[in-house]
């Protein structure tokens, strides 16, 4: 279930709980649920973009033109914060006070570190403990 749906899903009453994030957790919030629990020392939540391997190499220019694009996305981001926060904020249907807020717990950084990769894995065991996913993973092994 996306975390839109989920969200609905609360809101509508068909479920009792949900996993929300982003904006839908900060509008629940606002509404008056109550959070039971969040990823705070289980995991770090990081946003990646993950490509299969075989298109990696048989499409370099569409990645390096993403890559491109990302960078330039990046650098507005950087040099126009106001504007991107007005964006965002109507995009989201969220006021801008609450987009900047949030926008302060998101690192909009392209360069992946070790923390990060530490973080992925930190991600990936959780899911294995927690029968998420059936296999351990080296989360190393997804880096080209």
């Amino acid at each position: 279930m996306s975390i839109a749906d989920a969200k609905a899903a609360l809101d509508g009453g068909s479920v009792d709980a949900a996993l929300i994030a982003g904006a839908a957790a900060y509008q629940a919030k606002q509404q008056g649920y109550h959070m039971v629990a969040d990823g705070e020392g289980l995991i770090k939540a990081i946003i990646a973009v993950a490509v299969r391997e075989d298109f990696y190499e048989k499409n370099r220019d569409v990645i390096d033109r993403f890559m491109e694009a990302q960078k330039r996305v990046a650098a507005f981001m950087k040099d126009n914060q106001d504007e991107v926060l007005q964006i965002v904020a109507e995009e989201l249907d969220l006021d801008e006070e609450a987009v900047r807020e949030m926008y302060a717990c998101y690192d909009f950084s392209m360069d992946v570190t070790d923390e990060d990769k530490a973080g992925f894995q930190k991600t990936a065991d959780f899911m294995f403990k927690s029968g998420m996913i059936e296999e351990e993973m080296d989360v190393n092994s997804l880096f080209l």
